[in-house]
Order: structure tokens, then C-alpha cells, then sequence
């Protein structure tokens, strides 16, 4: 064989002045320059050399035009004649190197951490991890797959014993060998949940595979028995009537209720059916009609041999992988070595990966595993995986989404990879539920800070929108959080924007010494009164107070309500499951009011009936659960309804322009918020 380094070098080649120029400039490197030099010179030298003779007519004086040869000047350089360029060839890699190509691949797949949710040292170790793109596998929390403990029986995978509310629900499937009708969804058809167990799982068909059902979203019988905070507050309510029957000396009869109400704090704590190395969960207030649940909630099972292709979800949110029974190997590539991929090129056949056709594969971090039930895997956002049952496997699978990947989902909002996601809603819910749990928390607590840390990086965010979107319900969002912030106690003191406003409106009350010129501000002062816990007076008393010292300057006064909420205002509420701008078209004070569940209507259409409207059916005094008509629309028809909740308030009737006047709604005015004002929170 030659010496290598008595190879003959490629003869250099000379730039053009225009190249040069691009070259300098960075437009492109020296490598390109010198490609596309080539490719003019190689064009060039396919042209004659001699131009043929070419007769023009005489143009008067008899003389004839002839072509003559001349050296043709690129740029300020003359050509050079080159050696013809020769063939490209493929390099081609003999077996032995693709052997050992194939080891060190193999020798390079890195082991994936095993973390212990009970050691005190595993949220440091969790919450490195996430942030650096790093997966890992948590052991000892099998509290996402208990609701399915009794489905399979020890001795047997196959054998399972599915609860009859289940069975017939329809599921999502894929048949082996047919194409998919979407490449983000690819669902072929769909079987009764009972008849897949039947006839694919329980007799090892690998032509069927049940895929990515979204249990919460599609059923709420499944959601109740199969979602994690469902099948949690259940088992969380039988220890406790277990607990009251036992200090009672009695047994509970199986089925009976009993009427404790539990630790009231439990709302407001964080979720024990999260590894406890996790944070809340903010996609469980994306969606008010799933009871709280998170609808990114999904099922998988198929027999030995399924497998999914390498791909990456989009939306900036993490994953859970929970096997229920049965084993399931997972690959992954870290989010930042997509560029080493090929767009998932070499998985797509199943095959090997052919290193000769894709030779930077093997510059990725990639790791391999093989799960078990009992382990549950996280992929941080934006990881590239794959995986693969080795044995017929059913698994839980869970998007996830907190403050520390809050910066992807932000890239993600702007980036528009996920339309199905609506990213501004989950922000916006997720403040107003946060603001709310943080004013019944006790600061004492240990969830109260990281609350706190979650409000600000939500504040940032609703910042960034604001400034982008030039919107001012979210800079009223933005004044809402700093309110809530500067209200909590922090350091055992307790801090109000407000307090000093109230000391000042009672003295100038008390001491009549209320000036005209500060009259006006008073009264604007005294619409927002109300909405601080910390004023010792409300609005209605300081109107009160100021009209019996002026009552000619306070005598077409409107009070404080009317203040607040003007007739024809712009306000936005959330309704029928989404948040809505509407307009105020009354107002009504000191009203009492039923929230009604209107028959065969889900929870989103709930509304807030006055009590002249409801007909009582069996006659007598309403009381909670009743069963109603209610007055529903411009032409007043009756629909059946169920007594949900009595509210005695000030109730605003909104009229939203995109879905009509038959559709306008009486709201309590602490549900309403207007726009322009950063009084009053947007509740749902």
C-alpha cells in the first residue's frame, strides 16, 4: 500500500475577487469559495476553446466581422487550464470497520441515573438534571400506575381483569403495516378498550397496538377511575373514613361515606401523587371541565416487538414513562444533539444504524434503559426518544410542566411547534390559582415558598407577553401578582400596598379634613377598597363618610359598585371554558343567586341564575341539589337545572359580542374584571 503522505496534493486553486470579497465578509467560508471556484472553472473549461467563424453582413464600407480567440478574464484573474477533475468516489468501509464502528457505538450508550424519591439528596440531584437535559429514572413512587393494581395478576401479564366501566370505551389503535392518517396523531381506528384486551393483548396479536389514549380529555368515566389526582383524593378519602370508623370502635360498611372533611390544608398543599422530587404540576389548570386533572395523561400497551421511531414531542413540556406491567426499553438522544440526527433519518427503517451513510450518529449522548414496573422515567423537555416493548407492555405516560422548564414552554409559545397547546391560558390560569393558594397558605409551610418562587417566574413571562402583545389584561395579570406578592407574609411581616391608603382615607373620614381637591381621589381609592383584605373600611363607608361632609359635591354620587363597574365597560371573564371580553350591560347589587348545572350540559356551562328566574319543581324552599327550571335567554325557555351554589353579591350582567345576546350571563362581580382597571382578579 502507498505511503499516505506521498499522496500528490490537489492543485490550489485561485479565487476570483468576487469570492474573495464574500469570504472576507463572512457571507461564506473559504471551503465554499473554493467549491463553487471549481465549478466555474470546470464550466469554463467544457467550453471550445475556438470559436467558430461567424459572417456578418456588411455594414457599408465591405469589411466583414470576424470572432477572434481570445483568454477569457474572470473577475481581474486570468484563467488557468487545469487537469480535468476527476470522478468523485465514495469511500467504501470494509466490514471490520463497521464492526468496530458498531462496538463503540454500542460501548458508548451511557447508563441512565436511578434516583431514589425517598433520599433526601434526590431533588438537588433531580433538579440539576432537568435543568442540564439530562433523563433519569425515579424508583420507589408507584402511585401514577395504582389505579391499574388489580387489573393483572402476579402469575400472569396477559391475564387481566380490566373494571366493566372500562371496557366499553373506545380506544385508539394502529395496525400494523397501514399508514397512519397524520404524521402527530397517527390513529388508524378505534376498538372498545374490552375487545382490545380480548383479542390482541390476551392472545399476543402484535398487529394491533393501543396508542396515546388521552383518557382525561376523551371520558370522564376513565378519567374518575384512571386519572393520578382522581384515583389519589380517592384513596386519600378511604384512609380517612378507615381512620374515623376505627377511633369510632366501628367498622365502616363497604361503600359507606362518612362525613369528614379531611385536613382543610390539603387543597392548598402540594400534590402527593407527584414524585415528591417533582413541583406542581401546571397543565392541572389548563382545563377547567376535567375536575383538575392533567389532560396530557395517556395509555399505551401492545405486545412484544411494538415499537415506536425516534422522534421529539413538541410543546417544551417534560415526560413521564410509568410501565404498568410488562417491560419497555426506552432510547434516548439529549435535546441538544438533534443536530447529529439527520431529522431521525437512521431509525427510520428499524434497521441498524448505517454508520457509513450517517457518520456523525455516533457524536450524540444517548442513553438506554430498560424499564420495569416500578420505575417511572422523566425526559426533559425538547428529548429525543424511542421505545420499544420487550415484552408484552402496558404503560402510563404523563406530559409534566413546572417552573423549571417554564423557559422551554416559553420558546415553544413563540415557536408555534404545538397549536394544540394553548400556552397563554395555562400561564394565565396557573397565576390565578397560584395568587389564590398563596393567600391560604401559612408562610410557615414549606410550600409556601415554592409558590412564591413560581409566582415570579410566571410574572416574568406575563411580562414578556405583555411587552410583545401590547395587551393590558396582562399587565392588570402582572399588577395582580405583585399585589399577591407584597400581601404575603414574608420574614414574619406582613406588607400591603394599601395599608398606608387606608390609614390616610380613615383619619381624613374621622377628622373631616377631607379637602375638595382630594375628594375625587378618594372616591377613585374607594372602588378598589374592597379588593385588600388588609383595609380596616369598606368602599360603601367611605362614600358614606365623604357625602356627609359634602352632600351638594355628593349628591348624584353613584355608588361604589356603579364606580367600579359602569354600564357599556370592556371587562373580561372566563366562560364556558375559555377566557372571554364582553361588555357590562347591568348591574345589580346585594342579589341573591344560584350557580346551575343545566341537565345533559357539562360543567363548562354552568351558570349564575337570580332567584326570580328559578322555578322550584317540587315547590317549597331551594336548598343545594334541588332540581330546578331555570329562565334561560331573551325569550326566557325553561331548562331543568341542578342547585349547585347560593351566592348573596353584586351580580354584573355581561354581554360577550362573539357569542350573541342569547348568550349574555349573570357573573359575581369578583368573577368580572375589567379592562384598564388593576382592581379585582379573574376568577373560574
Amino acid at each position: 500500500m502507498a505511503d499516505p503522505s506521498l499522496r500528490k496534493r490537489t492543485k490550489k486553486v485561485l479565487l476570483s475577487d468576487d469570492l474573495l470579497a464574500l469570504v472576507k465578509s463572512g457571507d461564506i467560508t473559504k471551503i465554499q469559495a473554493e467549491r463553487l471556484q471549481r465549478e466555474q472553472d470546470t464550466m469554463h473549461q467544457t467550453l471550445p476553446k475556438t470559436l467558430p467563424e461567424v459572417n456578418v453582413p456588411s455594414d457599408g464600407d465591405g469589411t466583414n466581422c470576424e470572432t477572434t480567440n481570445k483568454r477569457k478574464r474572470s473577475g481581474s484573474r486570468l484563467l488557468v487550464e487545469e487537469e480535468p477533475a476527476r470522478r468523485f468516489r465514495m469511500p467504501f468501509m470494509p466490514p471490520e470497520t463497521r464492526s468496530k464502528i458498531q462496538v463503540m457505538w454500542e460501548r458508548q450508550i451511557r447508563e441512565i441515573n436511578i434516583l431514589d424519591v425517598r433520599l433526601h439528596s434526590t431533588s438537588a440531584r433531580v433538579r440539576y438534571m432537568r435543568e442540564h437535559g439530562e433523563p433519569f429514572v425515579l424508583v420507589g413512587h408507584r402511585k401514577f400506575t395504582d389505579f391499574a393494581k388489580s387489573w393483572f395478576n402476579r402469575q400472569s401479564s396477559v391475564d387481566s381483569s380490566v373494571p366493566p366501566g372500562l371496557r366499553s370505551l373506545l380506544v385508539p389503535i394502529i395496525k400494523k403495516g397501514e399508514s397512519s392518517a397524520t404524521s402527530f396523531h397517527p390513529i388508524n381506528d378505534k376498538l372498545t378498550f374490552g375487545r382490545f384486551m380480548d383479542q390482541y393483548w390476551k392472545t399476543g396479536d402484535p398487529s394491533c397496538y393501543l396508542h396515546q389514549w388521552q383518557f382525561p380529555v376523551e371520558s370522564s368515566k376513565a378519567r374518575k377511575l384512571m386519572g393520578a389526582k382522581s384515583h389519589a383524593n380517592k384513596q386519600r378519602n378511604l384512609k380517612k373514613r378507615e381512620n374515623c370508623a376505627k377511633e369510632a370502635g366501628e367498622i365502616l360498611p363497604r361503600g359507606e361515606l362518612c362525613n369528614c372533611t379531611g385536613d382543610s390544608n390539603c387543597r392548598s398543599a402540594l400534590k402527593d401523587y407527584l414524585p415528591n422530587c417533582m413541583n406542581y404540576d401546571m397543565l392541572e389548570d389548563w382545563r377547567s371541565n376535567l375536575d383538575g386533572e392533567n389532560p396530557f395523561q395517556y395509555l399505551f400497551a401492545g405486545c412484544k416487538t411494538t415499537y415506536s421511531t425516534m422522534h421529539v414531542d413538541p410543546g417544551g413540556l417534560g415526560i413521564f414513562i410509568a410501565p404498568i406491567v410488562g417491560k419497555k426499553e426506552v432510547t434516548l438522544v439529549h435535546r441538544d444533539d438533534g443536530r447529529f440526527l439527520y431529522q431521525m433519518a437512521p431509525w427510520e427503517s428499524g434497521n441498524p444504524i448505517d454508520f457509513d451513510k450517517y457518520p456523525m450518529v455516533h457524536c450524540a449522548r444517548v442513553w438506554r434503559h430498560v424499564l420495569c414496573p416500578g420505575d417511572v422515567a422523566y425526559l426533559p423537555a425538547g428529548t429525543y426518544h424511542m421505545c420499544r416493548n420487550v415484552e408484552p407492555c402496558m404503560s402510563y405516560h404523563r406530559f409534566h410542566l413546572d417552573e423549571i422548564n417554564l423557559p422551554v414552554f416559553f420558546a415553544s409559545m413563540y415557536r408555534g411547534d404545538a397549536p394544540e397547546i394553548e400556552h397563554e391560558d395555562i400561564i394565565w390560569n396557573t397565576s390565578q390559582t397560584i395568587m389564590h393558594s398563596c393567600a391560604l397558605l401559612d408562610p410557615n409551610r414549606n410550600e409556601f415558598e415554592k409558590y412564591q418562587r413560581m409566582l415570579l417566574s410566571l410574572r416574568q413571562i406575563a411580562l414578556t407577553i405583555a411587552k410583545n402583545r401590547k395587551e393590558q389584561e396582562w399587565v392588570d395579570l402582572i399588577d395582580d401578582i405583585d399585589l399577591s406578592l407584597c400581601s404575603s407574609k414574608l420574614d414574619s411581616q406582613r406588607v400591603s400596598y394599601f395599608t398606608d391608603r387606608c390609614v390616610r382615607t380613615k383619619d381624613l373620614l374621622e377628622t373631616s379634613t377631607a379637602t375638595k381637591g382630594t375628594w375625587k381621589n378618594l372616591c377613585e381609592d374607594a372602588t378598589n377598597l374592597d379588593t385588600y383584605k388588609e383595609c380596616q373600611i369598606t368602599s360603601q363607608e367611605v362614600i358614606e363618610g365623604l357625602c356627609e361632609q359634602n352632600p351638594s359635591a355628593f349628591s348624584n354620587l353613584p355608588s361604589a359598585v356603579q364606580n367600579r363597574y359602569p354600564v357599556n365597560a370592556e371587562v373580561s371573564i372566563y366562560r364556558y371554558g375559555k377566557r372571554r371580553t364582553g361588555v357590562i350591560v347591568g348591574v345589580r347589587e346585594n342579589i341573591v343567586a344560584w350557580k346551575c348545572r343545566y341537565i345533559g350540559w357539562k360543567s363548562d356551562m354552568d351558570e349564575f341564575v337570580p332567584l326570580e328566574s328559578i322555578e322550584n319543581i317540587n315547590g317549597g324552599g331551594l336548598k343545594k341539589n334541588d332540581l330546578v327550571k331555570c329562565s334561560w335567554g331573551g325569550d326566557g325557555e325553561m331548562y331543568e337545572a341542578k342547585l349547585l351554589l347560593k351566592v348573596e353579591d353584586t351580580m354584573i350582567f355581561v354581554h360577550c359580542p362573539d357569542l350573541g345576546a342569547q348568550w349574555n350571563t349573570w357573573v359575581p362581580k369578583s368573577f368580572v374584571h375589567v379592562v384598564g382597571s388593576s382592581g379585582g382578579i379573574e376568577k373560574h
